[in-house]
Parts: C-alpha cells; sequence; structure tokens
C-alpha cells in the first residue's frame, strides 16, 4: 500500500470520525463542537479524494513500469468507466 493510499484513507476515516462526533453528541448549527468538526470533516474527507487519486496514478506508473501492460489498461479503463459515470453527476 503506497504512502498517499495510507494518507487518503487516514484524512477519509479522520473526516468521518468527527462527522460520527457530531452525530452521537447530537448536536446542530450554534453549537461550538459544530462549527468546529463539521468543516474540519468536510475538509478531511474531500482533502482523502486527490490522495486517493495520486495513489490511484502511483499504482498505474508503477504496473507501466513493471511492463505489466494488461493491469495497467484495466486500471486507465477503470478510471475512465469511473469519470465517465460520474460526470452527469456533476452537470445536473
Amino acid at each position: 500500500m503506497s504512502k498517499w493510499r495510507k494518507a487518503g484513507i487516514l484524512c477519509g476515516l479522520m473526516g468521518l470520525a468527527c462527522w460520527g462526533i457530531i452525530f452521537l453528541a447530537g448536536v446542530s448549527y450554534p453549537h461550538v463542537l459544530f462549527r468546529i468538526l463539521m468543516p474540519l470533516g468536510l475538509f478531511l474527507v474531500f482533502f482523502s479524494l486527490p490522495l486517493l487519486v495520486l495513489s490511484w496514478i502511483g499504482t498505474i506508473y508503477q504496473e507501466i513500469h513493471a511492463k505489466n501492460y494488461l493491469i495497467a489498461a484495466f486500471w486507465i479503463i477503470g478510471a475512465a468507466i469511473w469519470i465517465l459515470l460520474e460526470i452527469p453527476k456533476f452537470l445536473s
């Protein structure tokens, strides 16, 4: 597991933990716990996405460097399919 993937997973889990604390505490907007943990959780979750993309790119690079072209092609095709399926959600 690459350092980018570990960092991405860790950031995502910390963001979800922030949201979990808010949920379990049952607080809403005017509460100071909500005002601190909600933006922190949002930042950590959304910051984890580019880190996971970097790990994906690193995996593709390693597969190409190791001459595993078939596996690299599967990664690239999977990324293309994922992007094409997500585009309509952002445009709507």
